[in-house]
């Protein structure tokens, strides 16, 4: 059996948050070229602290994941997203906010690239996915706003299955695929990128909103600069381990 390559530092505070990444790293392979990073967050170059459920590296891609675990019935005015079950929740689509996540994500490794001497090209180009996971979910997305979006594997919502539609399948162009130097480069990057100087890749706290906030929102991506400093000072206090 391979070693461990789900990094997380300790499981999610929210039951339905965690139960998304498990049906995940259930699937994921204990070998190369897979690799995990769950629940993490870190500072990005504009000074905004942003929140991070899953990096996860497959030989097809590497994806920043975003699952939402609303039950119930989706559909969708334009951009905004409802969540029809006992009560009505409205999101924007959350592929907007990942991909900023995204863009500034990209910069801790291919800053630790070249602090390296590596070239920072060597970082695999980060793609989006929105992974809807509740069981029973019904998605009545339109075709714009399904792009993009994951459901459960063999779950019959209407939408892909995580696995067996995105994380599971081979690279579109043999020339992109994830290879083991590329992942295991990845998985030093994101290291450095934890304990290098500037960088802020840290477990994300347990005490991360109330379980409705966490569902019904898109997650925070900005903050003051005071709070900043905040989640600096208490950094080791409060969210315990780093990352890796």
């Amino acid at each position: 059996m391979g070693r461990e390559r789900w990094f997380q530092p300790r499981r999610s505070g929210h039951a339905w948050e965690q139960e998304g990444l498990d049906h995940i790293r259930q699937r994921m392979p204990k070998a190369e070229s897979y690799r995990a990073w769950a629940t993490f967050q870190f500072t990005g170059p504009s000074g905004r602290v942003n929140e991070c459920d899953l990096l996860i590296a497959v030989p097809g891609g590497v994806y920043l994941l975003e699952p939402k675990g609303h039950p119930g019935r989706v559909v969708n005015h334009g951009d905004t997203w409802q969540f029809h079950h006992d009560r009505v929740r409205t999101l924007k689509n959350p592929l907007h906010l990942t991909d900023l996540k995204a863009k500034e994500l990209k910069e801790q490794p291919a800053r630790a690239a070249r602090g390296m001497k590596e070239d920072p090209r060597r970082v695999p180009f980060i793609k989006l996915a929105v992974f809807l996971h509740a069981p029973g979910l019904v998605s009545d997305l339109d075709e714009f706003q399904q792009t993009g979006v994951y459901g459960r594997d063999g779950g019959g919502m209407g939408l892909p299955g995580i696995w067996d539609e995105l994380l599971g399948l081979p690279p579109e162009r043999e020339s992109w695929r994830i290879t083991p130097q590329t992942s295991a480069l990845l998985e030093e990057l994101m290291k450095r990128g934890a304990h290098g100087r500037g960088a802020a890749l840290v477990g994300r706290p347990v005490f991360r909103g109330s379980a409705g906030t966490g569902r019904g929102t898109g997650g925070r991506v900005g903050c003051t600069a005071a709070r900043v400093r905040r989640v600096r000072r208490l950094g080791h206090a409060r969210r315990g381990p780093r990352l890796l």
